[in-house]
């Protein structure tokens, strides 16, 4: 007997089934990205019908353009590990309305990328990826600062350690709450943790913290950080070798560098609320030369190769573009973290929009800029929003406008807000009220290219006119 014809029949069956429930008003599958988070009650189909439902859902996907490959025994797998009916719910979606990438996530509070990372078990054999929540719960935030330095031959961190409570006296109490509510929180390491290493030469500001000042940067909620900067590489290859391994203890993943090219072209993976989200970061920031009668700019962090440790270079777009498409490719969404722009200003290069616009085309969703020390404003290219910079979060005892951008991601949809603060004498403050608030906003605004912000920070483009 062929039994394969009688499951394939049998999945057809069950398809009629479906579609005549849903002409009697029932619903097996409205392609919406409302998703349940609590698990079905309803016991789990029969080995013989989830082999069936899953040749007969393979056969409609026959042809279709999938993110990942799908197998039978995978879609065994789903009918095995995920809700009851989930299937059957697949089956009936595409007969009424055709595929749509998001079913996945629809049906099963997972996109298609997490449950193949799931079924492979890849957490426990890639150190880039990162679970912290593998099926939907509600909407995800994922926040930014900017540059921080925790360097202890600099006045910030002389003053920090006057403070009765340390870091705690430094960084608002709610300000600090909202870095440690994000469900991933991303700071730019611009500084080099270790106690040894040799001071790069002819540079003008080198900045050295205590391999024990990353219990500051958990204190911050950091969740990974970007080492593509002109800081982390101040202390030769024995300092950024220190860095990456006093990261890596502490259990705060890093992009942007690496002990190789390899490493440092490598993205970073957070599965969080059912979707995976990867972040790459790359430098082309300059510096000058002050040992000469005349500055003169010049590159002082070291380019990462194949045989030697560096961060990410930039100057030429072909590697990080690369490392774009990489992400891209086994992600949901992908974030950049540049570091770029000329120090001191609010004016944007125009190279700046021309790399920004190279990056969202070759796959990137959000561009989180740091490097100039103050804020730059807020682009938005193809629906996707571009912060050139988000200036010095904690950097120096300068009173400067600083703030967080936040990302809020609810299945499709995705929220744009600029948390507005204020760094002062060695603190620096969420602002939640009141006139300076107003004004931090107010500067942002003025400063973006074609985005509008309104009272409670929420980003939007701007109607074209």
């Amino acid at each position: 007997m062929n039994h394969r014809f009688i499951r394939i029949a049998a999945g057809m069956l069950s398809i009629a089934l479906l579609l005549g429930a849903a002409s009697c008003g029932e619903e097996p599958g409205e392609q919406t990205m409302t998703v349940s988070s609590q698990a079905s009650s309803s016991p789990v189909s029969s080995q013989e019908e989830q082999e069936s439902e899953a040749e007969t859902l393979l056969g409609l996907l026959e042809g279709v353009s999938l993110e990942r490959e799908v197998t039978e025994d995978f879609l065994v797998w789903c009918g095995e590990t995920q809700d009851a009916g989930f299937l059957s719910k697949m089956i009936a979606s595409i007969s009424q309305d055709g595929y749509a990438d998001t079913l996945w996530f629809t049906h099963s509070g997972r996109t298609l990328h997490v449950l193949q990372d799931l079924y492979t078990n890849a957490a426990e054999t890639v150190d880039n990826l990162h679970i912290k929540g593998d099926r939907y719960e509600g909407p995800v935030t994922l926040t930014f600062t900017g540059d921080v330095n925790l360097a202890d031959n600099w006045s910030l961190m002389r003053n920090c350690k006057k403070q009765a409570n340390g870091l705690l006296d430094c960084l608002s109490a709610d300000l600090l709450a909202e870095m440690n509510a994000a469900d991933v929180m991303l700071i730019n390491n611009e500084f080099v943790l270790s106690d040894g290493g040799e001071p790069l030469k002819d540079k003008r500001y080198r900045f050295k913290a205590a391999p024990e000042n990353v219990e500051m940067l958990k204190t911050m909620g950091a969740d990974i950080v970007s080492v593509a900067n002109n800081h982390v590489f101040d202390y030769c290859e024995e300092g950024l070798y220190d860095t990456l391994a006093t990261l890596t203890e502490a259990g705060i993943p890093y992009v942007g560098g690496g002990k190789d090219l390899e490493e440092a072209m490598q993205p970073q993976y957070f599965i969080v609320g059912g979707q995976k989200i990867a972040y790459v970061a790359a430098s082309r920031a300059r510096e000058h030369n002050f040992s000469g009668p005349t500055p003169v700019q010049q590159i002082f962090t070291q380019a990462a190769t194949e045989t030697q440790p560096g961060v990410l270079h930039n100057y030429d777009s072909t590697l990080f573009l690369q490392c774009i498409e990489e992400a891209a490719k086994n992600s949901d969404y992908v974030i950049a973290y540049p570091h770029w722009g000329t120090e001191n200003t609010h004016e944007i290069e125009q190279e700046q929009k021309e790399l920004a616009r190279q990056y969202i085309d070759a796959g990137v969703d959000a561009i989180i800029g740091s490097h100039p020390h103050c804020l730059q404003g807020i682009e938005f290219y193809q629906g996707k929003p571009i912060v050139y910079s988000l200036g010095n979060f904690w950097f120096n005892m300068k009173k400067i406008e600083t703030g967080m951008i936040r990302l809020t991601l609810d299945g499709e949809t995705v929220t744009t807000e600029f948390l507005p603060c204020m760094q002062e004498n060695g603190e620096t403050t969420l602002l939640t009220e009141g006139e300076t608030r107003d004004a931090v906003i107010a500067l942002m605004e003025k400063i973006s290219v074609n985005a509008e912000i309104a009272p409670d920070g929420t980003v939007r483009e701007k109607a074209a006119a």
